[in-house]
């Protein structure tokens, strides 16, 4: 076979006109493409996370000079040390209870940083009970954590009474004058003198109000009649009493009574009877006034005097409570 016969036609694809193409750049545009989104959307998801970290995430901190256990606790008059930060600067602050703004006579605004420290008044709009507390600066940004507070009586949690008063878990005296007058005719019979005293108990119950001579065993009591005669009275009493929010009552009942006189006759009285009934209101820390009241009893004394009626009595007192402590 001839050279020229054996010479066969050359295969398109190998010819140099038809060589390989290089790949196509489309995949290549698209990936550039996704690059660009990614780093787009980066950027902007890093705008928001940087503008919601740096966005006010207030926190407040309440301390109370009064507890219930280790809640802070106060009462009508009473104040809450308040400490907030991280709230909008130079912001109005408003304080809620219970989710509802609470009413002040008194703006309080946070400081360039963000911060505020205030106390914080308890009025008689404070229900008793359980609280949560929280804080809203004017840009809407508000405390995510309400604190508990309690609000109780006046006079509960160590809480002073109405008007200043000692609190109900107080021990305290009394030092008083009492001004009796016959119930019947107003005519004045007299000015003595008491001293209670005052055992403070723990909350709900307030104190126990006595005086040292109400122990139920007999006491002697010597007096002048005038005329030369004299008397020796021989008596027992026991009390009852309270103290709670600043007022105070007192209930002193003869269990027996005998008076001797020196020129003869020995009255007995029937009893027993109310001897001194008092009540009273602390009108500051230290001062507390009142009324009094005392039963009519009636006395057998024999012989030329028999039966004597002692009629009802009535007046006023004022006291002075000193030595006010905790433990007595």
């Amino acid at each position: 076979m001839s050279a020229a016969a054996q010479q066969q036609p050359l295969d398109p694809a190998s010819t140099p006109s038809q060589a390989r193409k290089p790949k196509s750049n489309t995949w290549l545009k698209l990936l550039l493409l996704c690059l660009v989104i990614i780093i787009l959307f980066g950027a902007i998801g890093g705008g928001i996370t940087a503008y919601v970290l740096t966005r006010p995430k207030p926190v407040m901190t309440v301390i109370s000079d009064f507890q219930v256990g280790l809640t802070p606790a106060g009462s009508n008059g009473t104040v809450l040390h308040v400490s907030t930060h991280s709230f909008s600067g130079s912001s109005a602050i408003t304080f809620l209870l219970d989710n509802q703004a609470i009413a002040s006579k008194h703006h309080v605004t946070s400081d360039a940083h963000g911060n505020l420290k205030v106390d914080l008044l308890i009025t008689d709009a404070w229900r008793i009970g359980n609280h949560k507390l929280t804080a809203r600066d004017a840009s809407g940004y508000t405390t995510k954590v309400g604190l508990p507070v309690i609000i109780v009586r006046q006079g509960q949690a160590d809480t002073p009474g109405p008007n200043g008063s000692p609190p109900d878990d107080r021990f305290f005296s009394v030092d008083g004058s009492v001004h009796v007058q016959d119930a019947g005719t107003e005519k004045p019979l007299g000015t003595y003198t008491i001293s209670l005293g005052v055992i403070g108990r723990s909350d709900p119950y307030g104190g126990i109000v006595c005086q040292s001579s109400d122990h139920g065993q007999t006491n002697t009591s010597d007096g002048i009649l005038g005329d030369g005669i004299t008397y020796r009275e021989i008596y027992a009493y026991t009390c009852s009493g309270s103290y709670k929010s600043g007022r105070l009552s007192y209930i002193e009942t003869s269990i027996s009574a005998k008076i001797f006189y020196s020129n003869g006759p020995i009255c007995v009285a029937h009893t027993p009877f109310v001897n001194m009934d008092l009540e009273g209101t602390f009108t500051n820390q230290n001062t507390i006034s009142g009324t009094m009241s005392g039963d009519s009893f009636t006395l057998d004394c024999g012989g030329v005097l028999g039966t004597q009626i002692v009629r009802a009595s009535k007046g006023t007192w004022t006291g002075q409570a000193s030595g006010i402590s905790l433990y007595g």
